[in-house]
């Protein structure tokens, strides 16, 4: 089988999500499936496994190592339909997670969803009303579950 994970944060990041993409590529690999991971760009990093597919991202100075993805490649939107997967991962709800999902839409591609973060509790980082942002929150993760055919939500 072919799967596509989608992600916002890959290598060379060091985070829980990426270390969970590691596992899921590692037991899938050994299971014979093929793997592919749709990341943000890392400048001066050199994949050291195959089929990863980079993303345009902007660097900003105050996100602490994880850059903002750009989710916009015809390199992606050529390279893709080569790749027939059967089915797509996404680990964010937004930028890539959109893309997955559009991706997913277009080639009729079921979307898993893996929930590895507790959004709500990142309003702080918003500097707006936290009812309107806690509201936008709940709004866009329900509306992006409904496109999804499976959800993962990880727990201790």
């Amino acid at each position: 089988m072919h799967i596509a994970h989608f992600t916002n944060t890959y290598h060379p990041v060091i985070s829980g999500v990426v270390r969970s993409i590691d596992t899921f590529r590692q037991a899938l690999t050994e299971l014979g499936h093929n793997v592919f991971i749709f990341a943000q760009n890392a400048n001066d990093y050199q994949d050291k496994e195959p089929f990863v597919f980079r993303y345009p991202s902007i660097d900003l100075p105050m996100s602490h190592n994880f850059p903002l993805t750009i989710p916009i490649s015809s390199f992606v939107d050529k390279v893709f339909p080569s790749l027939k997967p059967a089915v797509i991962h996404s680990h964010h709800p937004f930028l890539l997670g959109r893309a997955a999902a559009n991706k997913a839409e277009e080639h009729h591609i079921p979307l898993v969803f893996t929930f590895h973060t507790r959004y709500r509790e990142y309003s702080h980082y918003v500097a707006l009303n936290q009812q309107f942002v806690k509201d936008a929150i709940d709004y866009w993760l329900g509306d992006y579950m409904q496109k999804c055919h499976h959800i993962v939500v990880p727990s201790d």
